[in-house]
């Protein structure tokens, strides 16, 4: 998950993460991915000089982020149409 989320903010330079699914209720897996993300930044400089870690937070809905998102997505689809 931290070289996936290092390439991402390579590419996109984001200020925050959210982490939805009941897995981000964990605050272990989120402490775990922060130093996973570190060590991947101590092993290269350029990384370390290039790549800001962006803040990684629970999503607000938790396990249900995605059921939000996806009626989110079909409220916008009927009020545009």
């Amino acid at each position: 998950m931290a070289l996936l989320l290092i390439n991402l903010q390579a590419v996109l330079d984001l200020d925050r993460v959210l982490l939805g699914g009941g897995i981000s209720s964990q605050p272990r897996l989120l402490a775990e991915i922060d130093y996973q993300f570190e060590a991947l930044q101590r092993q290269d400089p350029r990384l370390l000089a290039d790549v800001t870690k962006p803040d990684l937070l629970a999503a607000r809905f938790g396990n249900q982020a995605n059921l939000r998102g996806a009626l989110d997505g079909l409220l916008m689809h009927v009020n545009h149409h």
